[in-house]
């Protein structure tokens, strides 16, 4: 029978409604918002169908305020690579290969005392001369990463951009003056609230000469990879860039320019709907603070984003894989309309830092942006995921949970105040112990590491990174010793003024970190407890470290004893299914397996023989419900009797180690049960304690 081809009446189609009932039916009573309905970290909801009714189309097209939608009626990005070598001559050589190969611009960590152990190190404001000097710089996005000493490096930046010929039309970059994410990182902030006046200060002089130089930076970069939800991350994000706009003002700037001296760096993790959001929320949330100051529709004031990934994602086991979190990232910060875009090379975790071992690895990020833009056109339309029913509630939500908690930050006088209380630290805590608890048991996988590790893997290649090998030379003499004058006060760009006319007066031999030194004499420091640096892979890691340590003194992994029960054919299906399940819990920690079946063995007997011969200390019983009913408990004392001092059970479903109402549960005379839903962390904690090679 032919399927007519005429359209079905309109009352004739099904609803929400009749929907959820058809999806209630084949749950057979299962609870819907249990199985089907999954909750953040940050508390948002997640549904399996989102219609119509849950986000209302977009009223206005991208280029209008709020700037939800992007700042602009185009989807281009700029994609900005990190330059990070401790040499500034080695660092400069990468930077042209990178402007030479498709970036628009650089990212630049910046060590100005030499013991930062990262980033480029300038001690002497003459280094930025090695760095920049043959770099392409007319209308090349330059953005700093400075850490505590943003003022003497933003003013290095700009006298030498001068000294090499570059106008001030021509400039374009980020100095990074974030002070508030230097008392997140470290605990301490030198000069108290003196850093905001300078931070002010530098901003009113670029804005009033260097408009295309922002100084201000919100990076996300202290919170995320601290563990906190995406709510606080961005609430964090907008109490930061309040505070900079308040500084920036009390410095003499007007709104509008001290709106135009702000950026915000978001790191994302690879989930890319939510990154999507994320990117499109901040935006609302800053055009938002630009209605309550009155400059509602003018575009200076929309949000300049700069997306990276984040750390706390990324992993050293299986580095590959970090080739796809990348690009999911970039992917959500094309779509989502950022500014700029940086992808991380994937071996990049492999040291902590954004350093990569090889051309190719960088080679590699930065085509990734190249592909997304010449093949995929994500460049050709601006905010291509406007009007999804999803993207536009999750903005939504995200915007409203985000502003509720910056009005609580604001409550607490702001975010320094909120973090030197301990506040900001309660809730990124929390956070992150949820996240840990998903990632233990498996409710968060992290490929490579808690899903399908490869115990064969091979390690990457060593090789010396970029300027690893380069000494760094003794910090010269602090300012004082060199009978310099004491510099101006901050306030309308005339602690800037001064600096610059002492570097020019000292030929550019200053060492960049005295010029902090002298202006914050008597200054007051600010102190809170400090942020930690997690990463979701670590504990697998861990133990994945020791295994390979073990396997370098001894010849062998740590293993498990698995005995796979049941004699019938399907019983044994079901064993198999089991210890492969087992083998893959247990290799995600590191350890390996010596495996022997019942049937095999010729039953209860030859199974403990096996276990002897096998020399391990720790037993994982796979079988089905019947054979852990008839022969578990008889097993698994036979097993104690011949030295086991742990017996473990599999599960393939449910708790407590039942897969049906009326089986036998293991629980009740194992160690514990390993299944898809146990605290798999935990469980391999106590599987070490015992193991041995």
């Amino acid at each position: 029978m032919t399927r007519s081809l005429v359209p079905e009446p309109a009352s004739t189609h099904p609803d929400f409604e009749d929907w959820r009932r058809l999806v209630q039916r084949d749950l057979r009573g299962a609870d819907f918002a249990q199985r089907l309905v999954h909750s953040r970290v940050d508390g948002l909801e997640t549904w399996p169908l989102y219609t119509h009714g849950d986000a209302p189309p977009p009223r206005r097209p991208p280029g209008h305020a709020p700037w939800i939608r992007g700042r602009f009626d185009h989807g281009r990005w700029q994609a900005w690579q990190v330059v990070d070598a401790r040499d500034p001559a080695q660092a400069a050589s990468l930077a042209a290969d990178e402007l030479g190969t498709g970036a628009h611009g650089l990212v630049i960590p910046v060590d100005a005392t030499g013991a930062r152990g990262q980033g480029v190190v300038l001690q002497r404001a003459g280094d930025l001369l090695t760095l920049l000097r043959g770099l392409p710089l007319v209308r090349t996005w330059i953005s700093l990463m400075p850490g505590a000493d943003f003022l003497s490096v933003g003013a290095a930046f700009i006298r030498a951009v001068q000294l090499l010929g570059v106008s001030d039309a021509d400039v374009r970059g980020v100095i990074g003056a974030d002070p508030v994410s230097v008392l997140a990182q470290t605990g301490r902030l030198d000069g108290g609230s003196l850093a905001l006046a300078w931070l002010g200060d530098l901003a009113a002089w670029c804005g009033a000469r260097m408009p295309g130089l922002r100084v201000a930076v919100a990076d996300t970069r202290a919170w995320h990879e601290a563990g906190a939800s995406d709510v606080d991350q961005l609430a964090l994000a907008l109490a930061t860039a309040v505070t900079y706009l308040r500084a920036i003002e009390g410095a003499g700037a007007s709104l509008p320019v001290a709106f135009g001296q702000i950026s915000f760096r978001l790191r994302l993790g690879p989930e890319l709907l939510q990154g999507v959001a994320q990117v499109r929320a901040l935006r609302g949330l800053w055009g938002r603070v630009a209605q309550a100051c009155g400059l509602d529709g003018d575009p200076s004031t929309g949000a300049y984003i700069h997306v990276l990934p984040g750390h706390r994602s990324l992993t050293r086991r299986d580095p590959f894989m970090n080739l796809l979190r990348n690009t999911a990232v970039a992917f959500a910060g094309a779509t989502g309309g950022a500014d700029a875009v940086t992808t991380l090379s994937f071996d990049s975790e492999c040291a902590g830092t954004h350093r990569s071992r090889d051309r190719m690895a960088r080679r590699l990020a930065r085509n990734t942006q190249t592909i997304l833009a010449a093949e995929s056109h994500l460049d050709r339309v601006a905010d291509p995921a406007g009007g999804s029913y999803f993207i536009e509630r999750r903005t939504t939500e995200l915007m409203k949970a985000a502003w509720a908690r910056f009005q609580q930050i604001e409550a607490a006088k702001g975010v320094i105040p909120a973090l030197e209380s301990g506040l900001v630290q309660a809730w990124v805590d929390a956070a992150w112990s949820e996240r840990a608890r998903r990632v233990a048991c498996r409710q968060t996988l992290l490929t490579g590491v808690s899903a399908f590790p490869d115990l064969a893997e091979s390690a990457l290649a060593e090789s010396a990174r970029p300027g690893d090998a380069d000494p760094v030379s003794p910090s010269p003499p602090v300012a004082a010793e060199r009978g310099m004058v004491r510099l101006a006060g901050p306030g309308s760009g005339a602690l800037t003024d001064s600096i610059l006319t002492a570097l020019t007066r000292d030929e550019l031999g200053l060492p960049l970190s005295a010029l902090t030194e002298i202006i914050s004499v008597d200054a007051a420091v600010v102190t809170a407890l400090p942020l930690s640096t997690r990463r979701l892979a670590e504990p697998f890691e861990a133990m994945r470290d020791r295994s390979d340590a073990c396997k370098a003194a001894t010849g062998s992994r740590p293993a498990v004893f698995l005995a796979l029960l049941g004699v019938a054919a399907h019983t044994r299906d079901q064993a198999r299914a089991r210890a492969g399940l087992a083998r893959t819990l247990l290799a995600t920690g590191g350890l390996d397996v010596v495996e022997a079946s019942w049937a095999e063995q010729g039953g209860a007997g030859g199974l403990v023989q096996a276990f002897r011969d096998g020399g391990c200390a720790v037993v994982v019983l796979c079988g089905s419900d019947a054979s852990y009913r008839d022969d578990g408990v008889t097993l698994e004392r036979a097993l104690r009797a011949a030295g086991a001092s742990q017996v473990w059970s599999v599960a393939l479903a449910g708790s407590g180690g039942q897969d049906s109402p009326g089986a036998a549960d293991p629980a009740s005379w194992s160690d514990g049960v390993l299944s898809e839903a146990c605290d798999l962390v935990k469980s391999l904690d106590r599987i070490w304690q015992e193991v041995r090679p």
